[in-house]
């Protein structure tokens, strides 16, 4: 009679594939509040000193521009970052890169 120790069934359970595939509402009301505030940045930089297009520019909009502006990219870059990893470990590296490249040339 061959028994399977407790350890060798953990291993193939820690390997096995996720049951389902839960989206992570953090990381989508991160996405979400980050594209509102590029949108608010995009939409006050013509009545700012920076946009040039209004004489009578307001300090509260070259406020919020220079607030969005420090920090909204970064994360960006950031979130895209978290999931570049996974996506290379499910794909090997060059398909995973050809695939990069027709979606971002398309």
């Amino acid at each position: 009679m061959i028994t399977v120790s407790h350890s060798a069934r953990m291993g193939a359970e820690a390997h096995a594939a996720p049951m389902s595939k839960a989206r992570n509402l953090a990381l989508d009301r991160a996405r979400t509040f980050l594209t509102l505030v590029v949108l608010l940045h995009h939409a006050v930089i013509p009545y700012t000193y920076f946009g040039h297009t209004d004489p009578t520019s307001w300090i509260g909009f070259d406020i919020i521009v220079l607030a969005t502006d420090s920090f909204f990219m970064a994360m960006f870059f950031f979130l895209s970052g978290l999931f570049t990893w996974p996506g290379i470990a499910r794909k090997a590296p060059s398909v995973f890169l050809r695939d990069r490249l027709l979606r971002l040339g398309l």
